[in-house]
């Protein structure tokens, strides 16, 4: 993920089967020299994303 010019962030994420259905796993990284305000702001971020996606899939059925 590119979060500002020349600043890239490396974030995992992995769609894995599990029992006839799928698991989202999505690693956030505490960045160099991110206080424990910004890492809960990231994640936070991160909580809504994946919310969402769940909201979205189980609407259409995917």
């Amino acid at each position: 993920m590119i979060v500002a010019p020349g600043v890239e962030v490396f974030v995992p994420f992995r769609v894995v089967e599990n029992q006839g259905g799928s698991e989202v796993l999505f690693t956030v990284f505490r960045q160099p020299a991110q206080d424990d305000r910004a890492f809960e702001a990231d994640v936070g971020m991160v909580l809504t994303d994946l919310r969402n996606l769940k909201r979205v899939l189980e609407a259409t059925g995917v």
